[in-house]
């Protein structure tokens, strides 16, 4: 057996504001556990909690000994439910 290879991901951030005379700013993560073989997730902020958050479950899934999978990370739409809620 070979040496493990190197695992890298990416969590991407872009950042914007639609009134330049707001604080109120949009946000679009975009994150992949593996470039390897990415799973490419995307999902809106509006707030840095929601984005802080986001961030805290990538490293978890990331540094994770099961490895879940990117649908681990989506945000659920409010009002639906995963399958055996």
């Amino acid at each position: 057996m070979g040496e493990p290879r190197e695992r890298t991901g990416l969590f991407m951030v872009r950042v914007w504001t639609e009134d330049p005379a707001s604080q109120d700013f949009r946000a679009r993560v975009t994150s992949v556990l593996d470039v390897a073989a990415p799973e490419q997730v995307v999902n809106t902020a509006a707030n840095p909690d929601d984005i802080c958050d986001r961030l805290r479950a990538w490293l978890d899934a990331f540094t994770s000994a099961d490895r879940p999978t990117g649908h681990l990370l989506r945000r659920r739409e409010p009002g639906r439910r995963r399958s055996g809620e």
